[in-house]
């Protein structure tokens, strides 16, 4: 069954839905993925009734060894399909250790690279110097205080509170998020009316 997978919190919706179930971001067709494993048992499946019709002219291809042919065939497609997961598996931690190595730690405070871009999680500091970075906060129900000035401050999720000195942009994907900012004039860009973005 086709799926739409939404582009920030990577949620996969309904072929049907124009907005994420899980965080209210708009959905386009472009992001529109197919179940790979109906794809690869569908081509299982064909393959063997290939076999089973066209006989070799002088032995006959056997019932017996076109099953043992599908259950091949679908054992391949289930390592095709274990192997990616693993791979993409590793490929989140290994991000997840890039994002806490990227971060200049002292006690609970962390930073953003100078005009670098950082991404903070529920599990990482709180309070987060910008650095005139770009940061996104990716997590639900949490409270960030942003020191300093960021070029980009991106809220993803739902129920967060953040307090930031100074941006050039707020960008929220999500719901019921509110944003302080202290000064400035930041372009602002909300994807749902329950997010709320004020000065003070």
């Amino acid at each position: 069954m086709d799926r739409i997978e939404c582009e920030w919190c990577k949620e996969q919706n309904e072929p049907n839905r124009t907005d994420c179930v899980k965080c209210g971001a708009p959905l386009f067709a472009r992001d529109r993925i197919s179940d790979p494993r109906s794809n690869q048992i569908n081509v299982a499946f064909s393959i063997v009734s290939q076999q089973r019709v066209v006989s070799d002219p002088v032995v006959p291809v056997s019932r017996k060894r076109a099953s043992g042919m599908l259950w091949m065939i679908i054992i391949i497609g289930l390592v095709g399909l274990v192997v990616p997961l693993v791979a993409v598996v590793i490929g989140l931690s290994h991000h997840h250790v890039s994002s806490l190595s990227s971060l200049s730690s002292r006690g609970s405070v962390a930073s953003v690279p100078q005009g670098g871009k950082l991404t903070v999680g529920s599990n990482d500091p709180k309070t987060v110097a910008c650095n005139d970075g770009y940061l996104t906060v990716l997590t639900n129900s949490k409270t960030f205080t942003v020191t300093g000035h960021c070029s980009r401050l991106d809220v993803v999720g739902n129920s967060n509170d953040v307090t930031v000195d100074r941006a050039d942009t707020i960008h929220i994907v999500g719901k019921n998020n509110t944003v302080t900012y202290h000064s400035g004039t930041p372009s602002l860009n909300t994807f749902h009316s329950s997010n709320t973005v004020e000065q003070g």
